[in-house]
């Protein structure tokens, strides 16, 4: 899957298609191939990450070597979402971008993950963590700057271990 994700990427633009058709379709795909395995793992094997645009224009988070260090303040969905992981096990990372992905990943011992981002950036996530078999929840509205993210949707992936 990972081969052919460019050439069609270059199909569909050339075919003038949605720009984000391959995107769903690999986000799909991966999410049915991996859900078995996933279930497998327990929490506290697996890790959360939210992208940092999911904040409050007014949110008093402050960047950490691991990303931002939530308050709960509740201005956004970030606090809910860790209300409910924390207790079960989950680790949540909240980051700025792919490079402290990277980072979490060379510095955590996991065995899943969930992710949530848009299109592209989930994409190519479930592709470079395809080893640890990755869960996928796309932005409902996107644009990095207060995202949006259907909570049901992250929940659905959480409490699909229980």
């Amino acid at each position: 899957m990972d081969l052919l994700y460019s050439p069609f990427k270059k199909i569909a633009r050339f075919l003038k298609l949605d720009d984000y058709l391959i995107d769903d379709i690999s986000i799909k795909v991966r999410d049915e191939l991996n859900k078995g395995k996933f279930r497998q793992v327990p929490a506290e094997k697996t890790l959360i990450f939210l992208p940092h645009c999911l904040r409050h224009r007014d949110c008093p988070a402050t960047l950490q070597k691991e990303g931002l260090n939530c308050t709960e303040c509740g201005l956004c969905s970030i606090g809910v979402i860790k209300k409910k992981a924390d207790p079960l096990g989950y680790k949540l990372y909240i980051v700025p971008g792919s490079s402290f992905v990277k980072k979490i990943v060379m510095e955590n011992k996991f065995k899943a993950v969930i992710g949530v981002a848009c299109h592209e950036d989930l994409s190519q996530m479930m592709m470079m963590l395809s080893d640890f078999c990755p869960q996928g929840v796309l932005l409902e509205k996107t644009g990095c700057f207060e995202t949006k993210v259907n909570v049901k949707k992250v929940f659905e992936k959480i409490d699909s271990k229980y």
